[in-house]
């Protein structure tokens, strides 16, 4: 079983409404004070995030920090390694996230199995991982020089940090 949450909404001044589809113009009869009355609308970069994390807790605090740093995105939240990787396994192409969030002290299949089986299969290999935790152990620290596209933060984590991180792995929320 996983939780489904949306990171936050669009900030930008035109939202898509009504329920509209990303690149679609806006109606030209909307409001003449609108701002957005007919502009086009931009197709919003929705990335899709999976955070792979056993404590509910820290999951909340990482969703609010999501919310600020990377509004448009969505977030899927997974209990333990072994159920995050069937489900990056068994997702078809188009329905893989675009972005890990990977704990490392996990239950059933901790973060360090799960990222050697991520770096293992061609199909997920790339995909990029930043790593928190609460560990301070030099090991967990050089994940981040092992494994190419993988950044490490220590939890509690900052916005700005998070920010900082997505960037680097080439994220522009």
């Amino acid at each position: 079983m996983f939780l489904v949450f949306a990171a936050g909404r669009s900030r930008n001044q035109c939202e898509i409404r009504d329920g509209m589809t990303p690149g679609a113009a806006l109606a030209p009869e909307r409001n003449e004070s609108d701002p957005c009355r007919g502009a086009t609308v931009v197709n919003p970069t929705l990335h899709r995030i999976l955070l792979v994390e056993d404590d509910e807790g820290h999951a909340l605090l990482l969703r609010l920090t999501l919310a600020e740093v990377a509004p448009r995105a969505s977030l899927e939240l997974i209990l333990d390694g072994e159920r995050a990787l069937t489900r990056l396994k068994e997702a078809s192409t188009g329905d893989h996230p675009d972005l890990l969030i990977l704990d490392l002290k996990l239950p059933r299949l901790d973060g360090h199995e799960l990222l050697a089986e991520l770096k293992s299969n061609p199909k997920l290999q790339h995909l990029p991982v930043v790593v928190v935790t609460t560990s301070t152990k030099q090991a967990d620290v050089d994940l981040a020089k092992v494994y190419s596209r993988v950044a490490f933060l220590n939890k509690p984590v900052p916005s700005a940090e998070l920010q900082q991180a997505l960037k680097g792995l080439g994220f522009a929320f």
